[in-house]
């Protein structure tokens, strides 16, 4: 648990005199109703998982030879109430709901689905995974985008998980994608800051 009170008494900024410094959060995120790829290739929202509380397996993306694997997901929590939030759309007709500074995968590392933007490339993926957590194949596919707008505000949530720090979101709309994102440990962030896990 972070306290963001806390967090900004012991900012090395006065935030009272330097509000611009604030923490005001700690994870970028996806919505509630955003489905999650587990290890035996089933879908589960993020919230459905906050609310069980449980750690679980699940597929992500290996950072060093870009293969789906099985790591554990730790902690799913809600991270914050009324985030702003964008909605990426694609030209197959795939969109994700997330807040805008939520990394997605693209051909060139991960990028902020608010810096997107259109006939930008982001990397979907057709995933089918054997009960044991072994991936039995994986197809990837070129998703364009077609547009970033603004989708209002919502509770968010994230989960962490382990080594890759990455998981498969399952993507809405006609396309029927997953696509890597980029999940964030307890790193507090100030007005538009993002993460860095250093990839």
């Amino acid at each position: 648990v972070i306290y963001l009170e806390r967090v900004n008494k012991k900012h090395s900024f006065d935030v009272e005199e330097h509000p611009e410094h604030r923490i005001l959060a700690t994870n970028p995120c996806l919505t509630g109703d955003s489905e999650v790829v587990l290890a035996d290739g089933t879908t589960e929202t993020l919230e459905t998982l906050a609310n069980n509380g449980q750690d679980v397996r699940m597929l992500c993306r290996d950072s060093e030879t870009n293969e789906l694997t099985v790591r554990v997901g730790r902690n799913p929590r809600r991270t914050r109430d009324n985030a702003d939030l964008v909605r990426v759309e694609t030209e197959e007709g795939a969109t994700l709901t997330c807040t805008p500074d939520h990394e997605i995968w693209t051909p060139d590392g991960y990028v902020e689905a608010g810096d997107l933007s259109a006939s930008e490339t982001i990397v979907g993926t057709s995933a089918v995974a054997v009960p044991a957590g072994g991936i039995s194949e994986t197809v990837s596919e070129q998703l364009t985008v077609s547009s970033v707008t603004d989708a209002g505000s919502a509770a968010v949530y994230n989960i962490t998980v382990d080594d890759h720090h990455n998981y498969l979101a399952v993507t809405d709309g006609d396309g029927d994608a997953y696509v890597s994102v980029a999940n964030c440990g307890e790193q507090p962030l100030e007005e538009y800051e993002a993460c860095n896990l250093g990839h």
